[in-house]
C-alpha cells in the first residue's frame, strides 16, 4: 500500500495554500490569498530576512497562520 505523500496527496493535519477538496480525500485546490504568503515568505528569505524577522511582519500584518492563531514567533 502506498502512502499518501507517495501519491502527492496530504497525509495530514493542516496545510498553508491548499484547500481540501469535499469527498476526496487527501487532495486540495490551491488558495491563492495563501499561495501568495507563501510566496512571500521564501522570497523574503531567499533575500536574507530572518524566519524570526518574517513571523514578525507576518504577525503585525496580522496574517493567519494555517492553525488560526496569530503567535507565528519562532524561538
Amino acid at each position: 500500500m502506498r502512502s499518501a505523500a507517495s501519491n502527492s496527496l496530504a497525509g495530514g493535519g493542516l496545510t498553508y495554500e491548499y484547500a481540501a477538496v469535499t469527498g476526496r480525500s487527501g487532495e486540495g485546490v490551491v488558495v491563492e490569498t495563501e499561495a501568495q504568503v507563501i510566496r512571500r515568505i521564501f522570497q523574503e528569505y531567499v533575500d536574507g530576512r530572518t524566519p524570526r524577522e518574517i513571523a514578525h511582519d507576518l504577525n503585525n500584518e496580522r496574517i493567519p497562520p494555517p492553525r488560526g492563531t496569530m503567535r507565528l514567533d519562532i524561538a
